[in-house]
């Protein structure tokens, strides 16, 4: 739940900040903003140092018993040797995935397509309507995403994502098809907090139903079906959402 949240405070926050930083049609107020990315990234190096772990933290093989073992805050668990051939009864694999997880993965990736549009194009829709800096409006949704998580999960937990994955779907789907009868900034503002509403609630349960639908003794398939599916559905969404934006228009787009 904690690193849901701070996974979904960057790219939220981090248009608003952009937005602040660069004025429009200023090409000379892009230096600070990439002197900013650098010093963050600097500082992420550092943090990386500081936590980095201790030699008896780290992980050791012991081939004189055969086995792997990892050893973590002085606890030691035996793992499979990796010559083992994998259980028989663990889901097949495809592309590295299991196949129970692709479908939560499939609508994952259809999820960030669709939130491209926003992430990327929503300032310069803003701008050609006229309503002006949209920095305000990633902070509303971001700060709306965040509180809704920690209730999601603790919901979820006790009665399962189904209903609220659908409630959250529709509510995006909602949102998405009112950005371009916004008559004002205004309004578009407003549009925000159901929009933090829905990103908050359908991002993590499609991570939950993936992990629920992975197998116990592959839990990197889960992370990779998440990561490969959000970075699929960004990296294919922000080309073909400008093709549709320069053929279409916005309106259309939405």
């Amino acid at each position: 739940g904690v690193y849901s949240i701070s996974t979904a405070i960057v790219p939220a926050i981090g248009p608003s900040i952009f937005l602040t930083i660069v004025r429009e049609g200023d090409i000379g107020s892009f230096d600070p903003l990439f002197l900013l990315a650098t010093l963050l990234c600097l500082t992420g190096l550092l943090v990386v140092f500081l936590f980095w772990p201790k030699e008896e933290q780290a992980c050791s093989l012991s081939d004189s018993v055969g086995e792997a073992r990892f050893c973590f805050a002085d606890e030691e668990t035996e793992m499979p040797h990796p010559s083992e051939p994998p259980s028989p009864s663990l889901p097949k694999m495809v592309l590295g995935f299991e196949v129970p997880t692709l479908l939560p993965a499939a609508f994952l990736c259809l999820f960030a397509f669709a939130f491209s549009s926003v992430n990327f194009f929503l300032p310069e829709y803003a701008f050609a309507k006229g309503f002006g800096n949209m920095g305000l409006f990633y902070f509303i949704f971001a700060l709306v995403s965040v509180i809704i998580r920690p209730f999601v999960g603790k919901i979820t937990d006790k009665r399962g994502p189904g209903a609220f994955l659908l409630a959250g779907m529709c509510c995006l789907c909602v949102c998405y098809a009112l950005i371009p009868l916004c008559p004002s900034e205004a309004e578009l503002l407003i549009l925000a907090v159901p929009f933090g509403l829905g990103m908050g609630s359908v991002a993590p349960l499609l991570n939950y139903c993936i992990v629920e639908r992975c197998s116990a003794e592959r839990p990197g398939c889960a992370s990779a079906a998440f990561y490969a599916a959000y970075d699929t559905g960004y990296t294919l969404g922000s080309p073909a959402v400008g093709l549709m934006i320069a053929f279409a228009g916005f309106t259309n787009m939405y």
